[in-house]
């Protein structure tokens, strides 16, 4: 199938093709075509969406990041119970990855680092004497008593907080064998939705530019974002976050290998995704890197 026809398979929701967008506006082929898909959410997805995923687009592996309505849980080996940030499983076939990384008690601790303490006081309080803690008033009022922090802000504290998940979806599932095609999506918010982070990371390891990265996220969020001219200027992308992110990386980490390394992604494991992914591939005689043609690509 054709990347150019995806928009033509009577989707009832907005489905992206990565590699489609990357190489729109340019000679260089970044990626290759009908492997990695995202869509802002699900929600509202028909049962003929769900058809047209499976056997048209042929989706081996769907990775989602939408904060769960129902929290699972485990037991540690010191007998405590902790909610799961990262479940894998297959259905029917497809490998269903459901992340969440913004429950780490490390992205928590940092968020409420940046609370007042008598807020701070406030809300346990208020959490003492709640018989569930994922009550949405009480969440509601935990994000509220958050400064509202920018695209760069937030992606790096999620990042940093969350390197163990990431590299557990790296290594787990989408360097596995029949990983692609894959599709990723969330909870359909412009700006903030944890999948943009997720395929900010898969581009990194394939060396996209960050401006295209950026390019292929504002066709994708743009859309979203309100039809009023005064929520736009609230709701307005920052313009160079991608590369301004990866700055902040290479910062703490030193590089983005740094990163990757940190979150227990070796090399090999990227190499795998890159060969999976990128339309240059490695000759096995010469090891000279051969440009494939972009026919072979689709």
């Amino acid at each position: 199938m054709s990347a150019a026809t995806v928009s033509d398979l009577g989707l009832t929701i907005p489905v992206y093709d990565v590699g489609s967008l990357l190489n729109k506006n340019g000679n260089t082929i970044q990626l290759k075509q009908n492997l990695l898909f995202i869509t802002p959410s699900l929600d509202n997805a028909s049962s003929n969406d769900n058809k047209i995923l499976r056997e048209n687009l042929g989706i081996k592996t769907v990775i989602n990041t939408r904060y769960p309505q129902r929290l699972r849980y485990y037991k540690d080996d010191a007998g405590a119970y902790k909610s799961e940030s990262c479940t894998v499983e297959n259905v029917l076939g497809v490998t269903s990855c459901h992340v969440h990384l913004r429950l780490g008690r490390a992205f928590a601790e940092g968020l409420l680092k940046e609370v007042p303490a008598v807020e701070r006081y406030k809300l346990n309080l208020k959490a003492s004497v709640s018989t569930n803690r994922n009550d949405p008033k009480l969440v509601d009022y935990a994000q509220r008593l958050l400064r509202p922090r920018s695209r760069v802000e937030d992606g790096l504290a999620v990042l940093v907080a969350s390197t163990g998940i990431v590299g557990h979806i790296f290594k787990s599932v989408v360097a596995g064998p029949n990983a692609f095609p894959l599709l990723l999506y969330g909870d359909g918010t412009p700006g903030s939705s944890d999948s943009s982070l997720i395929l900010f990371l898969l581009l990194l390891v394939l060396d996209v530019p960050g401006a295209d990265v950026e390019r292929v996220l504002d066709q994708i969020e743009q859309p979203l974002l309100s039809t009023n001219d005064t929520d736009k200027k609230e709701q307005r992308l920052d313009d160079h976050w991608a590369r301004e992110l990866k700055h902040r990386l290479e910062g703490k980490y030193c590089s983005v290998t740094g990163y990757f390394s940190a979150a227990g992604v070796t090399e090999a494991t990227k190499q795998s995704i890159r060969e999976a992914l990128s339309p240059v591939a490695i000759s096995e005689k010469s090891g000279v890197l051969v440009d494939l043609d972009p026919a072979e690509t689709q």
